[in-house]
C-alpha cells in the first residue's frame, strides 16, 4: 500500500526553519548547546543541594518523579523517533504510516 502525503504541519515548518537559520549561523548553535549543557549540569547541582538543604523537598518532589516515572518510556519513545499519534493514525514527519488498527 502506498502512503497518503500531508502538507507539513506547522510545527514541522517552524522547526524546519530554525534548523536552516541555525545551519547558518554554527557558532551561536554551539554557543546556544554549550550554554544549554552547562545549564542542565547548573541545575542538577542545584537540585541536589536544594534536597539536602531542604529536607521537605524531597516528599514533595514524590508526585512529580512519579508522574515522570511513568510517562518517562512511552513520552521519550514518541519524543525521539518524532511520532506523533493522532486521531487513530501515526503520523511520521508527515507522512501517514501503518493506523492503530491496520495491518
Amino acid at each position: 500500500m502506498g502512503s497518503l502525503q500531508f502538507p507539513p504541519e506547522v510545527w514541522q515548518q517552524v522547526l524546519w526553519a530554525w534548523q536552516g537559520w541555525l545551519s547558518r549561523h554554527e557558532g551561536l548553535a554551539r554557543g546556544l548547546f554549550r550554554l544549554s549543557r552547562i545549564s542542565q549540569r547548573i541545575t542538577i547541582v542545584l537540585l541536589v543541594v536544594a534536597l539536602l538543604v531542604v529536607p521537605q523537598l524531597a516528599a514533595a518532589m514524590v508526585p512529580t518523579l512519579w508522574m515522570l516515572a511513568c510517562l518517562g518510556g512511552d513520552g521519550a519513545a514518541v519524543t525521539h523517533s518524532h511520532h506523533l499519534v493522532a486521531g487513530g493514525e501515526c503520523h511520521v514527519l508527515g507522512e501517514c504510516a501503518v493506523g492503530a488498527g491496520g495491518g
